[in-house]
């Protein structure tokens, strides 16, 4: 039995983060593989990001792909993509410009603090938690309450999509980086 919850966003609330203007350039980038590399697609898209919010030159998003694909997706041979494959690959990229992976389980601990510092987290859907995208890497630019409370993430999904909304009780780990 599948279980599986469709959440939807039925209000207009006020979104907190990036401008999503800074997330137009990921449009282009659909992860089409099988199985994907969502891991891949969202360290590569945070690279970007912090490379402009912190004025680190690193390499292209093609170039990114190309690069943390191997370390990220291939590194152990199980299937899937697992938080600290992802780790992995980022460390591997930032460790020379003096930054570290950080990682807390439950997103909603951390994300909304880092987003109002300007810091574009990777967020884990869950398919345990009933999200239709099932186990998923996204990165998060931009939160938002509701009325009722409820916390919700506006992100990239690689699939196609730089303003996918989702709830924030459908997510398990929060993946961003620091300064060392």
């Amino acid at each position: 039995m599948k279980w599986e919850k469709k959440h939807t966003l039925e209000e207009t609330v006020e979104w907190t983060g990036l401008p999503e203007s800074e997330m137009e350039p990921f449009k282009a980038y659909v992860n089409g593989k099988t199985p994907g590399i969502c891991g891949t697609y969202a360290a590569a898209a945070l690279t970007v990001l912090m490379a402009k919010r912190e004025e680190v030159v690193t390499q292209t998003m093609d170039e990114l792909l190309k690069g943390m694909e191997a370390s990220i997706e291939y590194a152990f041979p199980y299937r899937g993509t697992f938080y600290w494959d992802v780790q992995r690959g980022l460390n591997d990229e930032w460790k020379k410009y003096g930054y570290k992976t950080r990682f807390n389980l439950f997103s909603e601990k951390v994300t909304p603090s880092l987003l109002e510092d300007g810091v574009p987290v990777i967020v884990g859907t869950t398919a345990a938690l009933g999200s239709p995208y099932k186990n998923h890497w996204i990165v998060v630019y931009q939160y938002a309450f509701d009325s009722t409370g409820k916390l919700w993430y506006k992100a990239y999904d690689n699939h196609g999509s730089i303003t996918t909304v989702v709830p924030a009780v459908q997510t398990l780990c929060a993946i961003w980086l620091e300064k060392l």
